[in-house]
């Protein structure tokens, strides 16, 4: 007998395990829909195209349920990975079974089914005893996440319980022939339940095996109502039903509950017909029961099991339907209904096609459909579904077909994917990706990604145009291959910064590069390429032509000292000032921001302390000058109109013209010119003017005397 150890490396009782297995009856079955719909929930719920139900037999593995495998079978159990599944009570995952030593070499990952990802939850029954798992498969390596694993284990539960259920079901259904068998036995001894009843209900006649059902001798029945031995809950149903049947002067079956002789309800299947008294009216009632109660009992659990299942797949969060050969939808999941935006009584009966697009209808109906009755099965076949509000709803649906024991189809299991969300995603990362190439393809710059190895992993068009390469050769071509054919010694220079940007440092320098446009002066940042998962994969780069820019601020700070030299050699006064207002917009001071040697002279001023100094910290009184020259200026600087004037200095005794304009909002400046010379001589041409008139007067009074 094939044995195995479990989790801690303690032997299964294996014996006991198979007995619970093979007591529950369920290998080799039939499938059912209630476990091919527990399949398609854990695909749905862990995302992957392949479920299983598979119960571990002695030396092979029996699946219950698939979907996204082609049909049911047997794998021996020395290669299947359920195997080990059920060696803990825990979730078995394999993550990728090629790094796995166990099954590395396992004919399901070497071979065509490629097996990568394998999630096992096991099947536990009551006992403890693990028959088999609950398990997901997929091609591509991955890990399920907490509420996934949670799900599996849910499923996996629920199983165990369909299972035992099942079995219960069965053994109801043996003992119901049983009983069916007695009950013949009984009727050939005539000993059903057999009574007659007057129109009240009183008894006037029970044969033995009705007095022997209550506990009675039949003559002490004689003269009781019949309604006393009617369960109390029962008892107005079994009037009406009595007085009904007396309307209708015709035989009528009913099944109510009735006391039993040690005091339980039993459940008896009664047939009543009135007999006529004179003038052909009613007068009597004559009862045929037959207790049905283990009958009863099991239906129940039947309905009740199958409610079970109907809620599990109403309720599952897969979006599913089912539909009859006709393609008539004959169920729904309650997801369905949510995205669809539809009520349960609006879609049950409607052909699945209606809710298609026009595009995806005549693909179905063309392509799909004929293949899907051909094969059994379609796997994520891509249709447009039609909301009720108009929109559109893409989704991947994959289905089975379930036959009956003559061939022909019953029923289908269609699992359907919401990807509306994923095409919009892709769709506006495809606008976003054009849009970024566009913008990088534009931008003034040398662009590229290069991986961990300095290869090539993208270029803009100016960094081909800058190494003369086109993006094809360019392409996982190293970085120093690239500069040996455009600068063989340039490369030299960067190694280390590319070695430092590797590490995860960021790089911002500048370098010389020689390119098809000639010697370029590059501004150069580097910046790690760092996924989630800490690991640097590579880098980017931009490298932005700076040359002209080099260019321009040497010429700019030539131009700056021609500037201050001439500013500080100026014969003329020149200062700058900014205007402070009050809260109402009046100028109440200014403030020094440049002045020139000659300024600071003509205002005898000390140039170290004047630039940033106000006019009323160097000029004490000058807001109660009467000339108002912080009015003055304030206009010039606010209003922007320029003044003229002359004006004595009181500090040095020289005349000076001044010109004050304003050269920016809130400024103004002032240029002055020393005038004393003019001044002097004006002053010499006025004394000789006027002396020169007094000796015209004195003469022309003694040319009168004369």
């Amino acid at each position: 007998m094939h044995s195995v150890p479990d989790s801690r490396g303690l032997p299964i009782d294996e014996t006991r395990r198979l007995a619970v297995l093979r007591e529950l009856a369920v290998l080799d079955s039939m499938p059912e829909a209630a476990f091919d719909a527990i399949v398609a929930a854990a695909a749905q719920a862990c995302g992957v195209p392949t479920a299983m139900i598979s119960l571990v037999d002695e030396r092979r593995t029996w699946v219950k349920a698939s979907v996204g495998r082609a049909a049911a079978g047997d794998t021996p159990r020395d290669l299947a990975f359920c195997d080990h599944a059920i060696r803990d009570v825990s979730l078995f995952e394999i993550p990728d079974a090629r790094l796995d030593a166990r099954f590395a070499a396992n004919p399901w990952v070497t071979g065509g089914a490629e097996v990568r990802f394998y999630a096992g939850a096991p099947i536990v029954m009551p006992g403890g005893e693990r028959i088999g798992a609950v398990c997901v498969v997929d091609r591509t390596p991955r890990r399920l996440d907490d509420a996934q694993r949670a799900v599996l284990h849910s499923l996996a539960a629920i199983v165990s319980s369909m299972l035992r259920q099942r079995s219960e079901v069965l053994g109801l259904g043996h003992r119901l022939v049983d009983s069916e068998s007695h009950y013949r036995a009984i009727v050939e001894e005539q000993s059903e339940l057999i009574a007659q009843a007057r129109r009240d209900g009183t008894l006037t006649f029970v044969n033995v095996a009705y007095a022997r059902h209550f506990g009675m001798e039949p003559a002490a029945m004689i003269g009781r109502s019949l309604f006393d031995f009617v369960a109390d809950a029962d008892r107005a149903q079994v009037r009406e039903h009595i007085e009904a049947m007396y309307g209708t002067g015709e035989t009528a079956a009913i099944v109510n509950r009735m006391k039993s002789a040690d005091g339980a309800t039993r459940w008896v299947a009664w047939t009543n017909r009135p007999m006529p008294g004179g003038g052909g009216v009613a007068e009597g009632l004559r009862c045929v029961g037959r207790d049905i109660t283990e009958q009863h009992i099991a239906e129940q659990r039947l309905a009740e099991s199958e409610r079970r299942v109907r809620r599990l797949y109403e309720a599952t969060p897969a979006i599913l339907h089912s539909i009859d050969a006709e393609g008539r939808i004959v169920d729904v999941s309650d997801r369905w209904l949510a995205l669809m935006g539809y009520a349960r009584h609006e879609v049950v009966g409607r052909l699945s096609s209606d809710f298609l697009a026009p595009a995806s209808r005549s693909h179905a109906r063309d392509v799909v459909l004929p293949a899907f009755f051909r094969t059994g099965a379609c796997d994520r076949v891509a249709y447009q579904f039609v909301r009720r509000d108009g929109a559109l709803l893409d989704v991947l649906l994959s289905a089975t077909l379930e036959r009956d024991a003559d061939g022909k189809v019953s029923r289908s299991l269609a699992v359907l994917e919401d990807v509306t969300e994923h095409k919009r995603m892709e769709a506006e990362l495809g606008r976003t990706r054009a849009h970024l190439d566009a913008v990088v393809d534009n931008m003034p710059a040398l662009v590229g990604y290069w991986d961990a190895h300095a290869v090539t992993r993208f270029a803009n068009r100016d960094f081909q145009a800058a190494v003369g390469l086109p993006a094809d050769r360019l392409i996982g071509c190293a970085l120093p291959d690239i500069f040996a054919s455009v600068d063989p010694q340039g490369y030299a220079a960067i190694a280390p910064r590319v070695a430092a940007v590797l590490a995860g440092r960021r790089q911002d320098f500048e370098c010389a590069l020689l390119t098809t446009s000639g010697l370029r002066q590059l501004h150069v940042t580097l910046v790690p390429a760092q996924p989630e998962d800490g690991r640097i994969d590579g880098f980017y780069g931009t490298w932005f032509d700076i040359t002209g820019t080099k260019a321009l601020e040497l010429r700019q700070r030539e131009s700056e000292l021609r500037y201050r030299m001439l500013f500080e050699h100026l014969n003329s006064a020149y200062a700058l000032h900014a205007v402070e207002v009050d809260a109402e917009g009046k100028p109440v001071d200014y403030r020094f921001l440049a002045a020139n040697p000659a300024y600071c002279t003509m205002l005898a001023l000390d140039p170290a302390k004047t630039v940033g100094a106000r006019a009323t910290d160097v000029f004490p009184h000058i807001a109660a000058d009467p000339a108002d020259w912080i009015g003055v200026f304030g206009r010039v600087a606010l209003a922007g109109v320029p003044v003229r004037l002359e004006q004595l200095s009181a500090f040095s005794g020289r005349w000076w013209d001044i010109v004050a304009y304003r050269p920016a909002p809130g400024q103004f400046a002032v240029i002055a010119q020393d005038i004393s010379g003019r001044k002097r001589l004006e002053a010499e041409l006025a004394l000789a003017q006027r002396r020169l008139r007094e000796l015209e007067q004195q003469q022309g009074t003694a040319t009168v005397g004369n």
